[in-house]
């Protein structure tokens, strides 16, 4: 997973779109609540992720528990990259 956190940090960095560079972003910083990512960044986010891993996210598994920590993402994003494997 630690070679996981940067990219996914980067990612988000990206989406959010406002001039936060990755290495601001904790491991444990809530993507909804403390970063503010609105729906539209969240969605564009998430095709980020499924283009960057070549994974199809399952939504219905991914709840908002899995927003509220950078790291709990990352844990949801290698549970779908594993699947491959």
């Amino acid at each position: 997973m630690d070679d996981l956190l940067p990219q996914i940090k980067s990612m988000l960095a990206e989406a959010l779109g406002d001039g936060r560079a990755a290495e601001e972003l904790g491991d444990d910083a809530d993507i909804i609540r403390e970063l503010g990512m609105d729906s539209i960044q969240l969605i564009n986010f998430l095709f980020m992720v499924e283009d960057r891993f070549d994974v199809e996210l399952d939504f219905d598994r991914l709840d908002i528990e899995g927003l509220y920590s950078i790291r709990a993402f990352c844990g949801f994003v290698l549970s779908h990259v594993n699947a491959l494997a």
